[in-house]
């Protein structure tokens, strides 16, 4: 998981990670947790295969 993160910018990995947190947060698990590793390696795979530059992320109050 972690090797996958180091193909990508640190710019794309800080909005990979704090986009996966928030949604590990909402669906009450942690980013380490089955779940949360599913989501980060599917949050890189998207990142890597379609060439999208992640954009800053922007947190929504509730």
């Amino acid at each position: 998981m972690l090797r996958s993160l180091i193909s990508l910018s640190d710019q794309d990995v800080e909005c990979v990670i704090d986009t996966v947190r928030d949604w590990c947060s909402q669906h009450h698990c942690t980013i380490d947790s089955r779940r949360g590793r599913l989501a980060l390696t599917t949050a890189v795979d998207l990142i890597q295969t379609t060439g999208f530059e992640a954009l800053p992320f922007e947190r929504q109050e509730a």
